[in-house]
């Protein structure tokens, strides 16, 4: 029995498992099913209400006795067409970098308010995969989005912002800063390599402590 969770460990678990996700809610759904079979203990909820907005969820919240453990994730798709695991796919572009960079950050900034409102929060992760490896390319210097890169090695913490005259500020969805209250260096990892075009998938996790 697996008592002190860690979404690493089941990282390495699930890419023995599959290679490739059609979606998020695939990829969701098999991280949710390797989590319950890792932890026999562990009781695994889907779209848990956040405790400082109970109209958000969050993704996977993960309770381990009196331990809770959350965790927001996405998965961002270049085309790839090809064969895996003896299963045809044929996964549409996502488009949308630098929107998509903001929503990642964010889910650091979220998972923060969860430790800041729940007590029996022990630890979370922000969990990112894709196949687009732009995301690991830093910017360019007079990048809109510089502040929110994900690129590897960057570090991010405190407030986070748009570039001085970017749209994005007009926008509602994406016009308010992030605080960070940790700091955050970005370490991809590998999580599958289907030796074709798009075909290598990486995965970034950021760590929440108490």
């Amino acid at each position: 029995m697996n008592k002190s969770f860690d979404i690493n460990l089941v990282m390495n678990k699930l890419r023995e498992k599959k290679k490739i996700f059609r979606d998020e809610n695939d990829f969701r759904q098999e991280l949710d099913d390797t989590i319950r079979d890792m932890y026999d203990n562990s009781r695994v909820k889907i779209e848990y209400p956040a405790p400082f907005n109970s109209k958000k969820g969050i993704d996977i919240v993960v309770k381990i006795n009196d331990d809770y453990y959350p965790i927001e994730l996405k998965y961002k798709r270049k085309h790839f067409k090809g064969i895996a695991d003896n299963v045809e796919y044929d996964l549409p572009y996502d488009s949308a970098q630098t929107e998509n960079s903001y929503r990642i950050v964010e889910d650091i900034e979220r998972i923060e308010k969860f430790k800041d409102n729940e007590p029996k929060f022990k630890k979370g992760y922000t969990l990112f995969l894709t196949n687009d490896l732009s995301y690991l390319n830093e910017p360019r210097e007079n990048s809109q989005y510089k502040d929110f890169s994900v690129h590897q090695g960057n570090i991010l913490n405190g407030t986070l912002t748009w570039a001085e005259g970017s749209s994005k500020l007009e926008d509602k969805k994406f016009n308010s800063p992030i605080i960070l209250k940790g700091t955050y260096t970005m370490n991809w990892k590998e999580y599958s390599n289907l030796d074709s075009e798009n075909g290598k998938f990486m995965y970034l996790i950021n760590e929440i402590n108490r």
